[in-house]
């Protein structure tokens, strides 16, 4: 509305124009919410919900003290295991009630090997779960989300605020759109939804050459 309709002119008419204002805000909102409705959602720019802070400690102690038990059940298994090498070599000097049998004990040297590498690889697993379980308690990663954040955030990238120059041109088109009457050629929510798709293909266009030029 200009300054005459809205302080200058006169009552019956100032009140039809602002009702006649009222309803193309209310026809282009209906637009909007319609276009919205039916345009579908890209699965690859569509955030999924995080987990709130209860999961979050959870799943971290969970990770961090189940790292603790398995090392401490390794940790028994390959004491066992080293006591029962051992038993049959007693030490220098120790009298033996058992008869001569004039050879040395067979020794299965596959199976010392089988079981020698079971339990390293217990102790390694066991291990690298607990420094899994400490590095997400110290740097309150819950999930792979939280790392890619992370990782985001260290190379200098903004997690949360986008690509600023996109965003601002594609507000600026989509509310060219709705306010525009000329721009729709009469074809309703339908021409809206031809150009919005248009307007998506050229963006997909642009980012996919970006991309390129990087490479």
């Amino acid at each position: 509305m200009s300054f005459w309709d809205r302080y200058l002119a006169p009552g019956d008419v100032r009140h039809q124009r602002q009702h006649e204002a009222a309803a193309t805000t209310a026809t282009a909102q209906t637009q909007a919410q319609a276009l919205a409705a039916t345009l579908p959602i890209n699965p690859r720019h569509q955030r999924e919900p995080r987990i709130d802070a209860a999961h979050r400690q959870r799943r971290q102690d969970g990770l961090f003290f189940g790292g603790v038990a398995f090392t401490c059940f390794s940790a028994l298994l390959t004491r066992r295991a080293l006591i029962r090498r051992r038993l049959p070599h007693p030490a220098a000097f120790t009298p033996s009630n058992a008869p001569p049998t004039g050879r040395a004990a067979k020794v299965d040297g596959s199976f010392d090997a089988v079981e020698a590498l079971s339990l390293a690889t217990l102790n390694v697993c066991s291990i690298a779960m607990v420094a899994a379980g400490a590095m997400a308690k110290l740097f309150d990663i819950a999930d792979l989300e939280d790392l890619r954040d992370g990782v985001r955030r260290g190379v200098g990238f903004d997690v949360y605020g986008g690509e600023a120059e996109a965003d601002k041109e594609l507000e600026e088109w989509i509310a060219g759109v709705l306010s525009g009457k000329e721009e729709l050629g009469g074809g309703g929510v339908g021409n809206i939804q031809r150009k919005v798709a248009e307007k998506l293909r050229e963006l997909e266009e642009q980012e996919k050459k970006g991309r390129e030029g990087k490479k």
